[in-house]
């Protein structure tokens, strides 16, 4: 027995792991650590599951039988988690037992995205319990509002609780009293509470992370004094609150009946900052009565390193009163932050019951061995629409390259865009070429490819490089930072694929002349370098061969970016990252049959139906819930919105995020696309699943359907110019900035005509901006950042969402000019637009151009809202004086 751990389980810490897996069961390493380390409960959550279900081959059997069964991937993550719990809990038993049910407990989590759902909450709750049926197992709910009541009513029900996620001294006393009423009310409904027991789960190190950020901003001597300190004084004050709490008539009625107090559990207790000791979330709250969970690693730590001596919680409260009122006092609100921290860690609990689902999802469809696309469609009927689209023979006619569907005006432009149609056959001998190349490439030690493309030509390889997970750098912006990071990159193993119909989009351009001068002055042969994707007859094509670049890859001019993820703009970048392409044209060739069909059984026909014939519904929710397919819903938005909205009309695709709110939401103006297995919402829904290149063609024939719906031409982009020709009109003239109508912090506010009248506060222009959104609206967020540095902005579009009850739209600039600008300008007039801009510390040149690339990005952002402001829509514009702090000031409107 090791002194250290065996000394901090005397002081009266218990000591549970915070994982588990089928290999730590079966190779005897927990039974190891509860024998010689101490350890005398368990801790799991999504991540922890996803992790070990992808890294072992210990499920195997067990998932292909769950595949040969055809279970549901929520259904599966049942199986394996209970089964792993259950096992646990039997080799817990005799810690239980010894210790009078108060150890030896194995935590099973309710789904994350119920956190804001108390009734679905309470029934998986009971469900899970009888899942696992042991008595010594916990049931984790999370701390939210809605949670509470859910953790009363569990409670009543004789099941014992892990409450979760909680930061704040308020919320953890409102979880103690949903412990008590939930223990009377287990009392008054006969259950023995004896075999009960529950922790109240306190998020100790997240605290640091947030208020350490926040500290590093201020950047004082006193601000840096107090780094590393908040954490654990919001700890002890917990503590000081639970012996409050558990020193009452209240809680002494019910410990009469045996009942067990809820004790603290310090969660989250490995350390985040590499300055800090790793033992310093455990040294410094020790105190008897008290749970603190670690990871392995953390265990570790303590065996070697922890020093600690006594109690160091009980008789620290006034210190770390002070620390609170410290911070305080520097401007740091403690209730913001818990609910910062509160807010992230429903998000990322759901970003991690995501990244489980799509871990059992990919495994069950690697057993089962099932690529063809599937859709299926739920709350509405589409039966008649189908029943026409087949009467009237539009999948055949598709695949025919039938250029009179869309009508006579469209016929002109379709005749020239439908080779997408037989890709899956056309594109076949581009993989000796690319293949061979690649082969070149890697005995040259060059294995760092980077793509410059716009719209389709990036947005489609990012989809296939990252589901296959190799690594592309993709650059589609034009912000200096995002430039001058893919040149920062090692230069030395470095090509560039540039893609370029015509080779005269201003971005590409401007990457090729930056790398080829970057390649030049590194002493580096830049034509060696430089791979060409462009139209046969391009202008583009003249130059590479004019300045010798390694090699150029002629794509099929019929077809349209868009459309191109199967030519050589989605198949070069792709394949030299090492992305098996040549498996994606076969997936494609397994679907195009039944996707050509004239048949009520395709699938084309009805998620076309459902995105264009939803009567009164212009609106698709896109995201990809059980997928194992990554970035696909930004793809599809690209895909839907260029193709149909324009002439006022088209369907406005949104993609989201996991558990974002317009998935629950009833609106009578929304349907759901999703890559998913169940439906969300009670709105008209689509289903989709199958492989990646089977999802590419089924999008693709139903984008083509749905257009034909709706009445338009699929194939132009009449309003895409718009915003590229003020950009160029801009560049030329480069006039000075428009005046601020004011400033406030790091952010300068400027607004479309009217917009800000009376308005002098950025939370009165927010206000101003959504007060302009009606009931059929939608918000776009433009916002033309490092989407790397600013990541944190994307957190205001959920929270945007969830204020309005509307759709929000979030764009990179200008990558989304090439996707949903098309939209915004040409589609229904229904829109208002934020746009952010952000300040250029640091600029890049562009060679042989009289403007840099932030003089660029700017006027692309400022070309943009012109048009948007001459077309009557209303537009916020935020320019960010600082970036960073910009970002964090916006965030704060929203609680974020």
């Amino acid at each position: 027995m090791n002194d250290r751990l065996k000394a901090l389980a005397d002081a009266g810490v218990s000591i549970w792991l915070d994982d588990l897996s089928r290999e730590r069961l079966t190779s005897g390493s927990l039974a190891e650590l509860i024998q010689d380390k101490h350890v005398v409960g368990v801790t799991t959550n999504p991540t922890i599951f996803a992790k070990a279900i992808s890294d072992a081959d210990a499920y195997a059997e067990k998932i292909s039988r769950l595949a040969a069964e055809g279970v549901s991937t929520d259904e599966a993550i049942r199986v394996i988690t209970s089964d792993d719990v259950r096992d646990a809990a039997d080799l817990f038993k005799p810690v239980y037992d010894d210790t009078e049910g108060q150890d030896g407990r194995v935590s099973i989590e309710v789904e994350p995205s119920l956190a804001r759902d108390t009734e679905k909450t309470n029934r998986q709750a009971k469900e899970l319990w009888e899942a696992v049926g042991r008595e010594n197992v916990f049931v984790k709910i999370p701390a939210t509002k809605e949670g509470l009541p859910a953790i009363t009513a569990t409670l009543a029900a004789g099941i014992s609780v892990n409450v979760t996620l909680i930061f704040s001294l308020d919320r953890y006393k409102a979880v103690a009293d949903a412990f008590l009423s939930g223990m009377e009310q287990a009392i008054e409904n006969g259950h023995d509470v004896t075999k009960m027991a529950s922790v109240a789960s306190f998020f100790v190190s997240r605290v640091d992370t947030e208020v350490d950020k926040r500290l590093d901003a201020i950047g004082t001597d006193q601000a840096k004094a107090l780094k590393g300190k908040a954490a654990i004084a919001n700890a002890r004050l917990a503590f000081e609150a639970y012996e409050e709490i558990f020193d009452t008539d209240r809680w002494r009625e019910i410990e009469t009946a045996g009942a067990k107090p809820q004790r603290p559990l310090w969660a989250s207790t490995g350390t985040k900052d590499p300055s800090y000791s790793p033992t310093m979330y455990v040294d410094n709250l020790v105190t008897r009565g008290v749970v603190n969970t670690m990871p392995e690693a953390t265990i570790k730590a303590v065996e070697e390193h922890s020093q600690f001596s006594g109690d160091t919680v009980r008789g620290q409260y006034d210190a770390a009163r002070k620390v609170i009122a410290d911070l305080e006092r520097l401007g740091i609100s403690y209730d913001e932050v818990v609910q910062v921290l509160e807010d992230e860690g429903v998000a990322k609990f759901d970003a991690s019951w995501s990244e489980l689902q799509d871990t059992v999802t990919a495994a069950l469809k690697g057993a089962a061995q099932v690529t063809a696309p599937k859709v299926s469609t739920h709350n509405g009927d589409w039966s008649e629409v189908v029943d026409r689209l087949v009467s009237e023979k539009i999948a055949s006619r598709i695949a025919a390259k039938d250029a009179t569907i869309w009508g006579p005006e469209a016929e002109s432009e379709a005749s020239i865009r439908l080779g997408w149609v037989d890709l899956h056959e056309t594109s076949r001998p581009l993989l000796a070429e690319i293949e061979a190349l690649q082969a070149d490439f890697r005995s040259e030690g060059l294995d760092r490819v980077v793509l410059s493309g716009m719209g389709g030509s990036s947005l489609a390889p990012e989809v296939i490089t990252r589901t296959a997970g190799v690594e592309l750098v993709v650059l589609d912006s034009t912000d200096p930072s995002v430039v001058a990071r893919a040149l920062a990159g090692d230069l030395s193993k470095t090509v560039i694929v540039v893609s370029s119909k015509s080779g005269g989009t201003v971005e590409t351009d401007s990457h090729r002349r930056t790398f080829v001068k970057a390649f030049t002055d590194a002493g580096i042969d830049a034509a060696s370098r430089v791979v060409v994707v462009t139209d046969p007859g391009s202008p583009f094509e003249k130059l590479s061969a004019d300045e010798g670049y390694r090699k150029t890859f002629l794509a099929d001019p019929n077809i349209g970016g868009r459309y191109s993820a199967l030519t050589a703009f989605g198949l070069v970048p792709s394949g030299l990252a090492g992305a098996d392409i040549a498996e994606l044209l076969d997936q494609a060739a397994e679907a195009a049959p039944e996707l050509q069909a004239d048949s009520t059984d395709n699938p084309a026909l009805w998620l076309a139906a459902v995105l264009a014939a939803s009567a009164g519904r212009d609106k698709a929710i896109i995201t990809a819930e059980g997928s194992d397919i990554v970035g696909f819903p930004d793809w599809a938005e690209q895909l839907i919105a260029e193709s149909t909205g324009k002439n006022g009309t088209g369907v406005l695709p949104v993609a989201v995020e996991v558990g974002a709110p317009e998935l629950r939401s009833e609106a009578a103006d929304l349907t759901n696309a999703l890559l998913a297995e169940k439906a969300t919402s009670g709105v008209p829904t689509a289903l989709t699943s199958g492989s990646l290149g089977g999802q590419f063609l089924l999008w693709e024939v139903a984008t083509a359907v749905a257009g034909y719906l709706l009445g338009i031409n699929p194939f132009d982009q009449p309003d895409v110019e718009s915003a590229k020709k003020a950009a160029r009109g801009l560049l030329d003239a480069q006039p000075e900035p428009e005046a601020a109508a004011f400033t406030e912090g790091s952010v300068e506010v400027r607004g479309s005509e009217g917009l800000l009248d009376g308005v002098d506060s950025l939370q009165g222009a927010v206000d101003a901006l959504l007060g302009k959104l009606d009931e059929k609206g939608y918000l776009a967020v433009m916002a033309y950042l490092d989407s790397e540095r600013d990541a944190d902005l994307v957190s205001v579009r959920p929270a945007l969402a969830t204020r309005t009850g509307r759709p929000v739209t979030f764009g990179w600039g200008p990558r989304f000019l090439h996707s949903t600008g098309q939209y915004h300008k040409g589609g229904h007039p229904e829109g208002v637009f934020l746009q952010i801009t952000g300040a250029h510390p640091t600029d890049v040149e562009i060679p042989d151009r009289p403007f840099t690339f932030g003089t660029l990005i700017s006027a692309q952002a400022a070309g943009d809202a012109n048009v948007l402001a001459e077309r009557g829509r209303p537009v916020l514009r935020l320019h960010l004086t600082d970036p960073a702090s910009g970002v964090q000031q916006f965030r704060a409107l929203f609680g974020n």
